[in-house]
Order: structure tokens, then C-alpha cells, then sequence
């Protein structure tokens, strides 16, 4: 890709057409970024597509039917493809982030935490880094060119005194510092004090080599940052070219979204998200409570509409709350009904439901979550004390009524 071409060419390799049409839509959504997207579904079509087609970065699927993305990585590398690749997989591998990252993966990303901007981002970092890779390894005389106007924040470091050399601009950005103020101080400069500073790596994944530590601006900010050195030789000079990614807003963000699946998976409702850009409305998430109260595992209920817990026979008593929720879905708006359904063993079950839609940053509803409250007992209290209030205690018929002797 070049400042006169700004179009983005991606290959897609993935066999399943459900996730070409999510990493389409994702890759509309980064506006303003214009994308060109091939699709091949097979591996021996992705290889053909990497020689023929001229692509910027190359998302390969983990599993593309019998064959392995990684093999297809470590072929087109042995080819001398010198395409940028970023691994696609449906759950998180640490050993598997490892083994993508040894065989020249730029990244690796798990398709459920994607959205717009982590896929754009990764594609940038992918293209950002495969480009810096490229142009180092070509020629010395280059690097200052790069380095300076590189969009990621990097450092040279004296190998024997740990002084600073030089710093690009992106590194300026992102301390404050000027590089000619920089020059000559310790790298320790930037460091923050360690103490009380606990970073958890759940959920974090850092390439290999790299390290994690904790810096601080020139106005006290504190920074996060993943440090990747290489050696590197500068006029016949060794140096430590140092480039360093701000993880704290990554950090941050986790931090946030764990707290926040900790409070999902305790709730004592259930909880179903279903996806409102997908034909038919299919769930995409359930808790562990959705799994007591229903008695279908999550694997069992991904894919599906929600309506399967109603039963294969029309129920009367449905037909209202039913037609409320269909009503709900089509207007985009909150919904409160109570329905009978039914649990995998197919005793029934009456669920208190809360519907609401989610929205995108532009309006758009995406998904909707629904909040499931099993109220059977409260119903046969209700019912209990409807019969005794309508009947005598005693006889248990029904109040009201003269009775004749013979």
C-alpha cells in the first residue's frame, strides 16, 4: 500500500462463509478506510492467491477444513511470500500465538474480540511492521528515513551504557520528551518507579521477545509499554533499536472487559446476546446461568434463535408475549414479557424476559442481549393463592356456590 494507493488490499482465507461476511462487514465499518477484500475458502486457493494477487496483508483462519492456516503460513514463507499474515482463530492459544509468531505471523487475533478498529489497527500494525522489517533489512542507509517518519515510537540504545541515542518522532509523541533532550540519558530515564505496580497478562498477548514495563511521560503520565529490541548496526555502530507499543489503553480495556465478563458469568439471571445482523437472529453468547436454568450448554444454544425454548407445539399462553417481542425486534426497542418455555428435558419453565437492543457507535443495532428470570415458583405461588382465594379450604370447592340436601 503507498500514500498514492490508499486502498487497502486484504486476502481472506476461510473456509466458512459466515465469517467472510462478519470480516466484510467489519472491514466496511472502518470508515474511512477504503478496503478491497478477496476471499478464498480453501488452502490450496489461498496459495494461489498470494502468488497472483497483489494483497497488503493476508488474514489466514486457523482451521481451513482438513489443513492448518499455520501450514499455509509456513508454506507461503518457504515460497518466498513475503505477504504480511495475521492468524484468525475462534478461542486463545497461547502456544498457538507462539507458534504463529515463530513461522512470521504479525499478529494474532481471536474472532470474537474483533470489532472495526481492532481488525483496522491490526492490519496497520501488520502492513506498519512488515514495511519496517522490509526496509531495515535492505539497506542501512535507509534507517534514518524510516526511523524518523516510522509510525511507531522507537528508540536507539547504546548496547554497552543503556544511553539513548536517538528517539523518532512517535516516540516524542508519545513521551514529550524532545529527542535532543533525551540524547545521552539512561533508558532508565523513562522507566517508572516498579512499585505497587501489578500488570496482569490475562488476555494480553505480546510478541515474542518483547517486554512489558512501565513508563511515564514527561508530565507524570504513566505508560504501559510492550519494548521489542533488535540489534541493528548504524555507520558501524552497534546499537539496540528499541520499538515500543502502548499497551495502556489495551490494558485498560482488559482490565474492563474481565471485570465485566466476571459480572456476566455471576449473575444469577440468564443472559443471551443474539446477533441482529445475522439472518434469523442467531445467540452468540450465553452464561453459565442460562445453561442451569435452560439445562442446554452453550454449545448447544450458539447458532440458534431463541425461539427453540418455546417448544415444537404452538402454546396459546405465548401468543401475546410473543407478539410483543416480534414487535420489539422490529422497532429496535426494549421488551418485557413472560413466556412458558422449556428446558432440555422439557419440563417447562416460565421466564421472566428482558429484551434490549445494543447499538454501534453510528446508531446501527448490532445485537440484543435478553435478561432471562425463572419465575416458575413465584407462579405457582400466584396460582396457589389464586385457587384458595377461590375456594374453601375445607372442601376445596369453590366458594359461592348453594348447595342442595336431598
Amino acid at each position: 500500500m503507498s500514500n498514492s494507493d490508499p486502498i487497502l488490499r486484504i486476502l481472506l482465507v476461510e473456509d466458512d462463509e459466515d465469517d467472510f461476511l462478519i470480516t466484510r462487514d467489519l472491514l466496511s465499518d472502518a470508515s474511512p478506510v477504503e478496503t478491497r477484500l478477496s476471499w478464498r475458502d480453501s488452502f490450496d486457493d489461498g496459495i494461489e492467491a498470494l502468488h497472483s494477487l497483489t494483497v497488503d496483508v493476508a488474514l489466514i483462519d486457523l482451521r481451513l477444513g482438513p489443513d492448518s492456516g499455520l501450514d499455509l503460513i509456513q508454506q507461503a514463507r518457504n515460497e518466498g511470500i513475503t505477504t504480511p499474515f495475521i492468524l484468525l482463530t475462534g478461542q486463545g492459544d497461547d502456544d498457538l500465538d507462539v507458534r504463529a509468531v515463530e513461522l512470521g505471523a504479525a499478529d494474532y487475533l481471536t474472532k470474537g474480540n474483533i470489532d472495526s478498529h481492532t481488525l483496522l489497527r491490526s492490519i496497520r500494525y501488520a502492513i506498519d511492521r512488515a514495511v519496517a522489517t522490509e526496509v531495515l533489512a535492505s539497506s542501512e542507509a535507509h534507517y534514518r528515513l524510516l526511523f524518523e517518519n516510522n509510525p511507531a515510537p522507537m528508540c536507539l540504545v547504546d548496547p554497552e551504557t543503556g544511553t539513548i541515542q536517538s528517539m523518532n518522532r512517535a516516540a516524542e509523541s508519545l513521551y514529550g520528551y524532545s529527542a535532543e533532550a533525551m540524547k545521552g540519558n539512561n533508558w532508565e530515564t523513562l522507566r517508572s518507579s516498579p512499585e505497587n505496580t501489578v500488570v496482569s497478562l490475562e488476555g494480553l498477548i505480546l510478541r515474542e521477545g518483547s517486554t512489558l514495563e512501565h513508563h511515564q511521560t514527561r508530565d507524570g503520565q504513566h505508560l504501559f509499554v510492550e519494548v521489542l529490541s533488535e540489534e541493528i548496526v548504524v555507520n558501524h555502530h552497534n546499537l539496540i533499536l528499541r520499538m515500543l507499543t502502548d499497551m495502556t489503553a489495551q490494558i485498560t480495556n482488559s482490565r474492563k472487559l474481565r471485570l465485566l465478563q466476571r459480572c456476566i458469568e455471576s449473575s444469577s439471571n440468564g443472559i443471551v446476546i443474539c446477533d441482529a445482523q445475522m439472518p434469523d437472529i442467531p445467540i452468540v453468547y450465553v452464561n453459565p446461568t442460562f445453561e442451569r436454568i435452560t439445562g442446554y450448554t452453550r454449545e448447544e444454544a450458539l447458532g440458534r434463535n431463541c425461539r427453540f425454548l418455546q417448544g415444537s407445539e404452538r402454546d396459546a399462553d405465548n401468543e401475546l408475549a410473543c407478539s410483543e417481542i416480534r414487535d420489539a425486534l422490529s422497532k429496535g426497542r426494549d421488551a418485557s414479557s413472560v413466556l412458558r418455555n422449556y428446558r432440555k428435558d422439557g419440563t417447562p419453565f416460565w421466564n421472566d424476559l428482558y429484551l434490549s437492543p445494543i447499538r454501534s457507535d453510528a446508531g446501527h443495532i448490532t445485537h440484543f442481549v435478553g435478561i432471562q428470570n425463572d419465575i416458575s415458583e413465584r407462579k405457582s405461588v400466584e396460582s396457589e393463592l389464586a385457587y384458595n382465594t377461590s375456594h374453601d379450604v375445607l372442601t376445596r370447592f369453590q366458594t359461592g356456590h348453594c348447595w342442595k340436601t336431598g
